[in-house]
Parts: C-alpha cells; sequence; structure tokens
C-alpha cells in the first residue's frame, strides 16, 4: 500500500460533460490552478505536503503512444475504483489497414461508430447535474491519488488515475464516491488500489444496489452476441438525456468494451468464432485477480486469472467488486524522453 498521497489544485468546466460536453462520468478534465504549485506531495501520512514539479513537460509513455500530462494547462482524470456505461467507445479494428482486404476495409468503416450502452447518458447528466447544484460553471476541486512514485500516478493512457473532491455545504465530497453511491457507476478495480480505496468502493456501491439506485436496476450479467445493441450510438453533443427512454441491460463496461470490438469485427470479417474464444486471444491485456486473493497476498503473490475464465454461455458469473484488474505499466518521462523517477 503506498503511503505518499500527491495532490493536486484547480478547477473543471461543467460544459465538459455530456450533452453540452463529451466527458463521461468517470473521466474528467481537470484546469490545473498553477503547473509549478498545484502540484504537491507527502511521502507519508503527516508529513508536510511540498510542490513538485516532476511532471512540468511530463509525458507518459503507454497504450497511445506518447502523451502530454498537460494539454492546454489540463489534466485527464481517470476517476478510481469506478466505471461508468460506456458513452461513446468506438470498437478498434483486429487488422491494421494493410492487412486488411478490401471488403472488410469497407466494412469495418461501414460499422465503425461509437457506441453507448443504456443509462451512460442518465449517469453522466445526473452527475453533471449534482456539480452544476454546487455552484460554476466552473467549479473549484482538489484532486488526489495514493502514490510513492511519479511513475504510479498515469494510465497508460495518460490520465491521472484518483479521486475527484468538490466542497459541498456539508463539507468536502468524494465525487468517485457519489457516484457510487448513488449507484451511477459500477466498481472497477486495479491493483493499484489499496484495501482501503476497495473496501469504500464496495460498502458505497452496495448500499445502492440494495436500495435500487441509479443503473443497478438494469444491471445485467450477460457477456454474449445478443447483450450488444448496435443502434445505441453516440449522439454527440445536444439532445437531452431521457430517463424513461435511456433503458436496456447494463453490463459491465469493460465487458462491453470487449464485446463491442468483437461483434463489430464481426460484422467486418476480421473476427470468428465465439465471443469466449475473442476473449482467450485477448488474455495479455485482461489479466485479474480474485479481490480477495489480491487483498490476502497482493499483486505479486496473488493467483493470476483472466477475463475470458469468468465467462460461461453467454453471462458473466461474478460480480464486478470480485475481481481486480492488474495496471497495465506506463513510462513517466520529461522533455527528454528521461524516465521521471522522483517527485
Amino acid at each position: 500500500m503506498a503511503q505518499g498521497l500527491l495532490e493536486v489544485t484547480g478547477t473543471m468546466d461543467l460544459g465538459q460533460f455530456w450533452p453540452q460536453g463529451e466527458s463521461d462520468a468517470d473521466t474528467i478534465r481537470v484546469k490545473v490552478a498553477d503547473p509549478v504549485q498545484s502540484f504537491r506531495f507527502r511521502p507519508a501520512p503527516g508529513a508536510a505536503f511540498q510542490a513538485t514539479q516532476a511532471f512540468l513537460n511530463a509525458s507518459v509513455v503507454g497504450g497511445r503512444g506518447k502523451q502530454a500530462v498537460m494539454k492546454n494547462g489540463e489534466v485527464r482524470v481517470r476517476l478510481q475504483g469506478v466505471d461508468a456505461p460506456e458513452l461513446h467507445y468506438t470498437p478498434p479494428a483486429e487488422l491494421e489497414k494493410a492487412a486488411r482486404t478490401q471488403e472488410q476495409h469497407n466494412l469495418y468503416l461501414q460499422w465503425n461508430e461509437k457506441y453507448r450502452q443504456p443509462m451512460a447518458e442518465t449517469a453522466t447528466a445526473a452527475l453533471g447535474q449534482f456539480l452544476a447544484g454546487l455552484g460554476g460553471p466552473v467549479l473549484p476541486c482538489r484532486v488526489g491519488t495514493a502514490v510513492d512514485s511519479p511513475g504510479e500516478v498515469f494510465d497508460v493512457y495518460g490520465r491521472l488515475v484518483g479521486n475527484v473532491f468538490v466542497q459541498t455545504p456539508s463539507g468536502e465530497q468524494d465525487v468517485n464516491l457519489w457516484l457510487a453511491e448513488n449507484g451511477w457507476v459500477l466498481p472497477a478495480f486495479y491493483t493499484s488500489m489499496s484495501a482501503d480505496e476497495i473496501q469504500a468502493v464496495t460498502e458505497a456501491a452496495t448500499r445502492a444496489f440494495f436500495a435500487g439506485l441509479g443503473v443497478w436496476p438494469l444491471y445485467s450479467f450477460g457477456a454474449g452476441v445478443p447483450d450488444f445493441d448496435l443502434n445505441l450510438k453516440y449522439r454527440k453533443k445536444g439532445p437531452q438525456p431521457g430517463p424513461a427512454a435511456d433503458q436496456g441491460p447494463v453490463i459491465v463496461p469493460k465487458l462491453f468494451r470487449r464485446l463491442s470490438t468483437f461483434v463489430v469485427n464481426r460484422k467486418a470479417k476480421m473476427a470468428r468464432g465465439s465471443f469466449e474464444a475473442f476473449l482467450r486471444s485477448k488474455r495479455a491485456g485482461d489479466a485479474v485477480h480474485w479481490t480477495w486473493e489480491f487483498l490476502e497476498q497482493g499483486a505479486e503473490a496473488a493467483p493470476l486469472h483472466f477475463l475470458d475464465e469468468f465467462v460461461e454461455a453467454g453471462e458473466f458469473t461474478v460480480w464486478p467488486e470480485e475481481i481486480v484488474f492488474r495496471e497495465k505499466p506506463s513510462t513517466l518521462v520529461d522533455n527528454r524522453n528521461r524516465p521521471i523517477q522522483a517527485f
């Protein structure tokens, strides 16, 4: 468990959330107040915070090449421990363009859309409305993440992984936990999380489940081709969500991403066989642990499993909080491509 804590102070423009903007309910852009002073780190509980300039002109090398830590003074924050229904996911092609036949290429272009899940619009709008009730259109916020080194801060897509905090009339509110407590997200655990962080999200989501809040009444264990609706596409900016119409089975978002990729590539004749076989072919990126084994033994000792092991006969056989995904490694580098190892 990390002993250090990194904090970033800034603001979020509420216009970023759908339907005014494109942000969904689990990724938030935060405008850094002062790139020199706004990143603060303390190495252990009780230690004093010190400003760090480790992230000035820094980039993350990971799953999408090289990503700048800050773009136009903003950092992208992946809300730790939670996953909202997908608002706009574009399934990648299984074959590079040069390796496709003309027919495969044409079919992929035909089906190459941004797809969404039921309740994705409603969940995003609920977050935007909650934040708008606290002020705006620009809201002060704080981002916190438990880390011991700069390389632990960002994921492979260049997003800061942490919790976002805002001030409410009753005190500071953890936005991640607000989403979980109100049922707008599902638990999504990674090996970068501590036992306390996993427990907090689990308890919040459990309360929402038993209260029938948010997406939980529509939660589905579905994990087969019939569970993906090709007609549900991203509606871009403008349309207001209609909660009565934004209905349908909500499967685990990570499975939705895998399933949409399989279905689209099968339409484009670049994938064959069953969805389960497709998942088995992706094991390199879908390593997981049972949550209880991870908490007892840690990421190094806990037995390794794979996502396909929990999909049988078109159903997901575990609850989202029962597994922990292995965080993919990324490298934080300076403007000379040298790894940044200290705050």
